[in-house]
């Protein structure tokens, strides 16, 4: 049985169908309307974020985040700037690393003084300091970049007329945290949490079908239609979205077909 599929449009037959339902005893079907990105912000522990990325950097992949706080202040901007941490064998003076100074209590600060394996540590913006050990130390600043955006631009216009097949960047793997997907991009051995999204319910649907193996644009239209009750041009549109973002994002990519020689 398909699942009923409303836009915003429909709103106040939705909710007339939810008071009926409350009436008769039935349980309303789901609906859910595909978008590129969430309305709303995951804020997820420190611990459980960090935690889930430590196996990448012991891997030695670089993870790109973004930062939140403003003890770095004016090095590093609050939920603005985009930073790259990785594992390193050696420590300077004047690193900025990220320490486990506390059980679950992490601080993304500069090395101030070394002194054996003690570290004293201290946020630029700050006027207090912390101690930790080399051993607390998970990872490095590599490179900051000021004001970056998540979205890579994508750098060819495609057409998505119906007969254009795309697939699915296998260069990437899409891992989730909290309800988040984000990117690992295996051949650069980067975690890129700055490439994350969040799909519901429909989205998920659709990105099923990608995972599946080549596809058009209509196939994920047939996709979301076996699912819910939609009319082919509302599918059609939101499909259309969720594949210009994806392909902005590089999570998927169209396929290069190599030219066929014809021999006389």
């Amino acid at each position: 049985m398909t699942k009923s599929f409303v836009s915003a449009d429909s709103l106040a037959l939705c909710l007339a169908l939810v008071a009926l339902s409350i009436l008769t005893g039935c349980s309303p079907r789901a609906s859910h309307r595909p978008v590129a990105a969430s309305d709303s912000t995951v804020m997820i522990p420190n611990q459980a974020y960090f935690i889930r990325l430590q196996p990448y950097l012991d891997s030695g992949y670089t993870v790109r985040m973004r930062p939140k706080g403003y003890s770095m202040l004016p090095t590093i901007n609050d939920r603005t700037d985009m930073v790259r941490l990785a594992r390193k064998d050696s420590l300077r003076l004047w690193d900025v690393v990220l320490a486990e100074i506390e059980p679950g209590h992490y601080v993304l600060h500069r090395v101030m003084r070394i002194d054996g394996d003690t570290l004293i540590l201290k946020g630029d913006h700050n006027r207090t300091f912390e101690w930790a050990r080399r051993d607390q130390v998970r990872a490095t600043l590599t490179a900051l970049e000021h004001h970056a955006s998540g979205i890579r631009p994508s750098a060819v216009e495609v057409d998505f007329g119906e007969d254009v097949t795309f697939e699915q960047n296998r260069q990437v793997l899409i891992d989730s945290m909290a309800g988040v997907r984000f990117v690992v991009d295996r051949q650069e051995r980067l975690v890129d949490m700055g490439r994350s999204i969040r799909l519901n319910e429909s989205a998920e649907v659709i990105w099923q079908r990608v995972e599946q193996g080549p596809f058009t644009l209509r196939h994920l239209v047939d996709a979301l239609r076996e699912e819910y009750e939609v009319d082919v041009p509302t599918a059609t549109a939101d499909c259309r979205s969720m594949l210009a973002a994806w392909l902005q994002l590089d999570l998927v990519r169209p396929v290069v077909r190599e030219p066929q020689v014809i021999l006389p």
